[in-house]
């Protein structure tokens, strides 16, 4: 595991790059939204061309949801192991690669481990974004911004993958769909992580090397009072 991500950042976080991170968050994590809302708008076209029976299109839901729900669990484990950034990196590599091939599938069984795949990334998407940007942004008031964009952004991803839908899917095909609707939402994410965002401490599991212990207590505390303050300064806003 690289060093860096398992030392807490002692130094304050430039603006710019907290707002950096807010915007390829936000746009990752509408670019989960919608592939979990997309089965939704295409399945009629895909059970039309490889003549899905419905149990086939049940099975096909809920994998994504069983896939997403087991990833959230191993995500913690797989970023302790690994280290945060390069998990984060994986998974949307992995989110790229595997849009793609669910526009190129010749059959169901194709289709259902693509899907399958793509659900095990957005878990780790969703849960391992989260915790770096609550540790990304330094600023109280980024974060208040940011806890609201991202929130706001994943709501929006059905809307997105609907009005996509009505306009693209009868001119492009569902293929191409796939690939437009999703796809793009990720690269950015992708280049701000591999060339300008920082790795981060891991919150849950900070090591002390030099004792060679988990001081995992510590960092949980820390990580609640700071939850804690969020949530009193967004109270106070509201309350304006």
């Amino acid at each position: 595991m690289d060093a860096t991500e398992l030392s807490p950042i002692n130094t304050p976080i430039n603006k710019k790059v907290q707002y950096v991170a807010v915007v390829v968050i936000t746009l990752a994590k509408l670019g989960d939204s919608v592939e979990i809302f997309l089965p939704s708008v295409i399945t009629q076209k895909i059970s039309c061309e490889l003549d899905l029976s419905v149990e086939n299109e049940r099975i096909l839901a809920l994998s994504l949801y069983a896939s997403l729900a087991l990833s959230t669990i191993f995500s913690i484990l797989l970023a302790r192991s690994f280290g945060r950034r390069s998990t984060i990196l994986v998974a949307l590599h992995l989110s790229v690669i595997v849009s793609v091939i669910c526009a190129l599938v010749p059959n169901y069984i194709t289709l259902l481990l693509s899907r399958i795949a793509i659900g095990f990334c957005i878990g780790i998407n969703y849960t391992l974004l989260s915790i770096y940007m609550a540790e990304i942004c330094t600023d109280k008031k980024i974060l208040a911004f940011a806890i609201t964009v991202t929130s706001v952004g994943y709501s929006f991803g059905g809307g997105w993958a609907g009005g996509l839908g009505y306009l693209l899917l009868e001119p492009l095909g569902w293929r191409w769909f796939l690939l437009v609707s999703s796809l793009p939402l990720f690269v950015p994410a992708i280049i701000a992580f591999h060339f300008y965002l920082p790795s981060t401490s891991n919150s849950s599991y900070t090591i002390d090397s030099s004792e060679g212990n988990d001081d995992i207590s510590t960092s949980k505390t820390s990580m609640n009072i700071r939850i804690v303050k969020i949530s009193m300064y967004v109270g106070g806003k509201l309350k304006k």
